[in-house]
């Protein structure tokens, strides 16, 4: 009696031949792959858990053919999809034998060959410690797989302590990266400031280049057109009028940009509690034919509109 081993098909026919030995037909089982899992098929062709309309693959077994037939309009179309193999029921003895029995060679065989076909079974789905190899997806059905070495080849399974050394990695990782993100923020902001002032001096360079040929081009042009000007008492009592003249271009010293301009300070000009000075047009003082300006009459300072 040759030796017991599953055999995995190619879908994509109606009829699959087994070569194993049978005590009974009703022993031959079929499973279809289902999502990585090879899932038992009733000959009625619907697995169970599936719902009417899914797909139904009904089959029959040709006894004398050693065949399996798939009947309906649908056949398993992948490859190593269709799996056939040997389930001797072990529920009861075929022949159980009386006290005082005729023993026949046929009866004890039926008897010896279901424990022997049982065992072959068994043998064929023993995984071994060096050689054992899956033909299914392993469902673990919630349970750890423990003791499970470091993986090294590309299809090898890894351990907690391997993934926790990469979260470990991505974590570090992730820290350098949000560093550097506020390193780039912070450049950012300072490129933003530095931006901010370069445009400024920018802005005054311009102006500077603007006024710079300006005056190069208007020597006697007019650059301040508003004056200062306020009454205040000496020390002896006298009353002066302090003004800033209008600024020409040619009153300025292009060697130190100095343009004549006093400063003076608010409560110099204080009478009785009244601050007595304003900014008025340029030629409220000079004696040009601009309006208004100031003028004395009949010892009285008046101020023309």
């Amino acid at each position: 009696m040759a030796a017991y081993s599953e055999e995995i098909k190619n879908g994509g026919s109606e009829t699959y031949t087994y070569t194993f030995d049978v005590i009974s037909t009703d022993y031959v089982k079929v499973d279809i792959l289902q999502d990585g899992v090879f899932v038992n098929l009733p000959n009625n062709g619907q697995v169970s858990g599936w719902e009417t309309g899914d797909a139904e693959y009904p089959w029959t077994i040709d006894e004398a053919t050693e065949t399996v037939k798939f009947t309906g309009t649908l056949t398993p179309d992948v490859d190593n999809s269709v799996r056939i193999y040997r389930e001797t029921s072990l529920d009861s003895l075929p022949i159980t034998f009386q006290a005082g029995s005729a023993l026949s060679a046929e009866q004890l065989n039926e008897n010896f060959q279901v424990c022997f076909q049982s065992t072959q079974e068994i043998d064929s789905q023993y995984l071994t410690a060096s050689t054992g190899k899956l033909q299914q997806n392993l469902d673990a059905n919630s349970k750890k797989i423990v003791n499970v070495a470091d993986g090294t080849a590309d299809n090898d399974a890894v351990n907690k302590s391997q993934l926790d050394a990469v979260a470990t990695g991505a974590q570090d990782q992730a820290d350098d990266a949000e560093a550097s993100a506020d390193l780039a923020k912070d450049w950012a902001t300072k490129s933003t400031a530095v931006e901010g002032a370069l445009k400024s001096a920018k802005s005054y360079a311009e102006e500077a280049k603007s006024q710079r040929d300006w005056i190069e081009d208007n020597d006697d042009g007019t650059l301040r057109d508003t004056v200062f000007w306020g009454f205040r008492r000496t020390a002896a009592g006298n009353l002066l009028i302090d003004y800033t003249p209008t600024t020409t271009a040619n009153s300025i010293d292009k060697e130190t940009g100095d343009d004549g301009s006093e400063t003076y300070t608010a409560s110099d000009y204080l009478h009785k509690g009244v601050e007595h000075w304003a900014f008025m047009p340029a030629g409220s003082i000079d004696q040009g034919t601009n309006e208004p300006r100031l003028s004395f009459s009949n010892g009285h300072l008046n101020y023309d509109i």
